[in-house]
């Protein structure tokens, strides 16, 4: 039997595929990196001192929700994408809601903002550092994610590295939340949303390589 054969075999089975791996294996690694990531955060920045206040704006939550929303489908998307050949994966598209959701708001609030607030909403004080230090928070939760998936043994590697490094960038990201001052959701769209982004497809191009088998 030829290998195509074999795999159109195997993929007829329908019998849903063993996912107790990503809590046996790959749910405590993230744990353990995320708290990691939260030691790393609170050694180099505090909590913001206006958190009191914060909290009572709607701004805090959207920027807060979107990150924490992106890890959840992602940790939800997972076990699907790190299935066999031929079971379907649809759910990885669900990771899209968050951004569309972010980006409404962000629409919203530029079309209420006056012109000359619109560099302060799109750039605020941190643009040039927030993307590389979400990306840099999430690096130990990808390597310790993608550790601890290698028992999967994949079939689609790069793109079960893509939603690792987007689950570990968001969770980045939530981290990062709390210590950031910037709150417009214009912001959190592109500066926010590009170090998840990036950590994404550095997922991506590690799991080609590490999850490959």
């Amino acid at each position: 039997m030829k290998t195509h054969d074999l795999i159109d075999v195997l993929s007829l089975d329908d019998t849903p595929a063993n996912v107790q791996w990503m809590q046996r294996r790959v749910g405590p690694a993230v744990l353990l990196a995320a708290l990691l990531c939260l030691l790393i955060a609170e050694t180099l920045w505090s909590v913001r001192s206006d958190m009191q206040e914060a909290v009572l704006l709607a701004a805090f939550w959207f920027k807060l929700g979107f990150a924490v929303s992106l890890a959840l489908i992602a940790a939800w998307a997972l076990p699907s994408a790190a299935r066999p050949v031929g079971l379907h994966i649809q759910r990885v598209w669900y990771l899209l809601l968050p951004v569309v959701v972010i980006w409404v708001r962000a629409v919203g609030v530029i079309l209420d903002a006056p012109a000359a607030d619109l560099p302060t909403l799109v750039y605020g004080q941190t643009w040039q550092k927030c993307s590389l230090l979400i990306v840099a928070l999430a690096l130990p939760l990808l390597v310790a994610s993608l550790w601890a998936c290698k028992e999967a043994a994949p079939s689609k590697p790069r793109l079960t590295g893509f939603v690792l490094g987007v689950l570990s960038g968001a969770i980045a990201a939530s981290i990062y939340s709390l210590h950031c001052v910037e709150m417009s959701a214009f912001f959190i769209g592109i500066w926010y949303a590009l170090g998840i982004l990036v950590t994404g497809l550095l997922g991506l191009f590690l799991g080609g390589r590490v999850l490959r088998w």
